[in-house]
């Protein structure tokens, strides 16, 4: 063998790389694309091994080499037709990836993907979803390269870092007035601030709506006659689900957003006419024909809060929901009834509760001001 080191590291624009390029009896051994020094090196090792011992093959490392044009959505099909796991975990495995990872690395070998451009990736991601969505990806990745190595497509799983939590972000509260105020801003200014987005905002204030609950609304879940709004889906990543706390509910509607629902109904209307649209959902983009994004919407919050309030510090589509329910508590809705209508799932505040003090709930509930008339 020459005595020169026979791996070395090269980069691209995909990163850094390793490769081998020694003599051995004769023998020169070039082969190129390897992840980490490690994963070369072992290679040298037994090809050297091979080689003094009179076994060496060369067609027989282009055949193992050749799994290199295994590519990462190759080996997540493969995950996905040999798991054992239920079908439920496969459609969320199968929904991340589609939402999130395929864009990126579908089409990549699977060998030519290194752990710092995973790393980054999950950072990247930690900016605009949760902690928690993020580490479901950290985990599909390593499912994926955990399936690689154990066929031999890979010598060895890159190393990749699980994406570290921020600190928490300071919490707002809304008064209700506040909340007014912003609506009012977006009313008044339809060309910035849609009026689909708008709507979308106002149902936030006074429904207390997850994000996802409100994107994956649709038209026959609001019940104006009875009053009601029957949560039983969300839209998350896009992925259709059952709600967070996995339970379907009816909420009560406020008399002050019917005719929000009644022109939000026709706006969705001439969307899907527009557009060639069959989505079913009550909030459409006019752009795309699609539910709203969740960024679309905190977006257009936080550009309300600085116009409005000066600040979008703790501002998120999310602070309505807390801000709901710390104004139901303070106008002196018993906070029993208010946690069922929020369907809080701390133990410490979800209590079973019948339907007359449901009912109880809607009538005190629909008897308050709150935003009072905007428009």
């Amino acid at each position: 063998m020459s005595s020169l080191e026979p791996v070395f590291s090269y980069k691209n624009s995909r990163g850094k790389f390793y490769a081998l390029d020694f003599r051995c009896r004769g023998h020169r051994v070039r082969v190129r694309g390897f992840v980490s020094s490690k994963e070369a090196a072992t290679i040298a090792e037994t090809i050297r091994i091979k080689i003094l011992t009179d076994s060496y093959d060369p067609s027989e490392l282009r055949n193992s080499r050749s799994n290199n044009k295994v590519t990462y959505n190759d080996v997540f099909i493969r995950c996905l037709r040999t798991s054992k796991a239920k079908q439920s975990t496969l459609t969320k495995l199968e929904g991340e990836y589609s939402a999130q990872i395929e864009e990126r690395f579908s089409a990549r070998k699977i060998n030519s993907i290194t752990g710092r451009e995973i790393s980054v990736f999950l950072n990247e991601k930690l900016e605009i979803l949760s902690s928690g969505y993020v580490r479901n990806l950290y985990s599909n990745f390593l499912w994926v390269f955990k399936k690689a190595n154990d066929l031999r497509i890979i010598n060895e799983i890159p190393e990749f870092a699980a994406p570290k939590v921020k600190a928490s972000r300071k919490r707002a509260f809304l008064k209700m007035e506040e909340c007014k105020s912003l609506l009012v801003k977006a009313y008044s200014q339809p060309e910035v601030y849609w009026s689909e987005i708008t709507h979308a905002i106002h149902f936030l204030i006074l429904t207390g709506m997850r994000i996802g609950e409100l994107r994956a609304l649709r038209a026959s879940d609001i019940d104006v006659e009875k009053g009601t709004i029957l949560i039983e889906r969300r839209l998350y990543n896009g992925v259709i689900d059952d709600p967070k706390n996995g339970k379907k509910q009816y909420i009560p509607l406020h008399p002050q957003l019917v005719e929000v629902f009644q022109r939000q109904k026709k706006i969705s209307e001439e969307i899907r006419k527009s557009k060639g649209s069959d989505r079913e959902e009550l909030f459409l983009s006019r752009r795309s024909g699609n539910p709203l994004s969740h960024n679309g919407i905190a977006n257009k919050v936080k550009a309300l809060a600085v116009e409005v309030l000066g600040s979008d510090e703790g501002i998120t589509s999310h602070c309505f929901r807390r801000s709901l329910s710390q104004h139901l508590i303070e106008s002196g809705l018993d906070i029993t009834s208010v946690s069922s209508m929020l369907r809080n799932t701390k133990q410490v505040m979800l209590k079973s509760y019948t339907q007359s003090n449901l009912s109880k709930l809607a009538e005190d509930f629909s008897s308050l001001e709150m935003t009072g008339s905007i428009n």
